[in-house]
């Protein structure tokens, strides 16, 4: 959206994101459910790399352990009240919503065509 649009529209020449995504719906180029779906998804990939940051054992922020015990225990650090599993169900979902959001809107697909 930024790059899409950033020429014409002063308030999307930002480098933080949720004003960014605040602009993009302020402006009309997305709507409130998707700049949500993208928003709750970034908000949990961000704390999640925070949490893995505080533990302090994962070689890479960006990836989630596989563990489920040690989803736990980023689910403990967050002050969430799940389990590993639900941890990573919610990661899952938030990612494929935001995935279908971004392949929609930025790239043009459409999920009823494949």
């Amino acid at each position: 959206m930024q790059l899409r649009h950033g020429h014409a529209h002063a308030e999307l020449r930002t480098t933080v994101t949720l004003e960014a995504l605040s602009a993009g719906t302020r402006l009309g180029l997305i709507t409130d459910g998707d700049a949500e779906t993208l928003r709750d998804a970034w908000v949990l990939a961000t704390n999640l790399r925070g949490a893995l940051a505080l533990r302090g054992n994962a070689r890479d922020t960006d990836v989630l352990p596989g563990d489920v015990r040690e989803l736990g225990v980023l689910a403990e650090i967050l002050g969430m009240r799940v389990t590993g599993a639900e941890l990573d169900e919610r990661y899952s979902r938030a990612a494929r919503l935001a995935r279908a959001v971004t392949e929609r809107l930025f790239f043009g697909w459409d999920e009823s065509r494949r």
